[in-house]
């Protein structure tokens, strides 16, 4: 029988190096009216070369830092290719938290901003 062996392994330094960034959060909309919309879209316009033009990720938290799964609100959007949409109407309290959302770029975008 074998002894029971583990292994690890050295990787070149470029690999070990963050390869993506997150952007600066972004909040353009407030859900006063029918809800909260916070998509990519609008924010491109509103903030030009801020967001890269093929987010890899997108995270979303209300504007005080609480999770988007510990509201509870029920949220129609949350991508990277429409960025993030929750309705009024979708929830049982009437109105959506207040979020705001970033986005993860790819490398190269990254060092363009550097």
């Amino acid at each position: 029988m074998c002894s029971d062996y583990r292994v690890r392994f050295r990787c070149p330094v470029d690999y070990c190096q963050q390869k993506d960034c997150w952007t600066p959060w972004f909040d353009r909309d407030n859900p006063s009216g029918t809800g909260d919309y916070e998509t990519l879209k609008n924010l491109y316009k509103e903030n030009p070369n801020k967001i890269c033009k093929a987010p890899i990720d997108i995270e979303v938290q209300t504007t005080s830092g609480l999770s988007m799964d510990s509201t509870g609100d029920v949220v129609a959007v949350a991508d990277t290719t429409s960025g993030f949409i929750c309705r009024n109407s979708d929830q049982n309290t009437g109105m959506c938290s207040d979020y705001r959302v970033r986005f993860r770029c790819p490398y190269d975008y990254c060092q363009r901003k550097g």
